[in-house]
């Protein structure tokens, strides 16, 4: 009893794929043990001698804004796996490209950055890139559609072509009994002509 009450569960043949937010639960605690280290090591000193660390208002402040920021990245992480569970990795890069692009045109048309040929250049590059990336996407489903439809239609015939087999099946027992009853209808005919002609015979005897 003591075996059965402590055998463990079998486990499953195929492990579901976690949610995006255990996902992040597992994995925030280990990403701040590896980047608060650094942080202290690296920072601490320009922060003790901020004027943050100082004044209560501009801590509170700065505090609120990291906060901000910090909820707007986990959502950002969140919507970023979500895509690539939905998709693939090579989706999430296609976004990320597009996520630059957006970055720089409003660094143009907001803080007023320099737009240099050579941005200009990458920028063109980028767009071009975004659609080629599209229509073969779009012509993959397509050929996946085209695919789906020629299967359906394939197994569709082969069902009409089995049907007809399948009811001369079934119905060639009953022909067989049929015509077997027809055969001995007719024995029975003959047997009945040639009885009168043998009871004849035997009286003119």
């Amino acid at each position: 009893r003591g075996a059965l009450e402590h055998e463990p569960s079998p486990l499953p043949a195929e492990a579901a794929p976690a949610h995006p937010v255990t996902f992040l639960y597992h994995i925030s605690p280990w990403a701040a043990l590896t980047l608060v280290p650094a942080v202290l090591h690296l920072e601490a000193a320009e922060l003790r001698a901020s004027p943050f660390a100082s004044s209560p208002p501009l801590a509170t402040e700065a505090a609120l804004l990291a906060m901000g920021g910090s909820v707007l990245a986990f959502f950002l992480i969140v919507a970023e796996l979500l895509l690539v569970e939905a998709t693939s990795g090579l989706t999430l890069s296609v976004a990320g490209i597009l996520k630059e692009v957006l970055n720089i045109a409003a660094s143009v048309a907001v803080f007023k950055d320099d737009f240099t040929p050579q941005k200009g250049v990458g920028l063109a590059i980028t767009i071009v890139g975004l659609l080629i990336y599209n229509a073969s996407m779009l012509r993959e489903k397509s050929r996946g559609l085209r695919k789906a439809e020629t299967e359906a239609q394939a197994e569709a015939g082969a069902a009409g072509a089995a049907e007809p087999t399948i009811r001369s099946q079934l119905a060639r027992p009953w022909q067989q009994h049929m015509s077997k009853g027809s055969q001995e209808e007719r024995q029975g005919l003959q047997a009945a002509r040639e009885a009168p002609s043998g009871n004849g015979n035997a009286s003119s005897v």
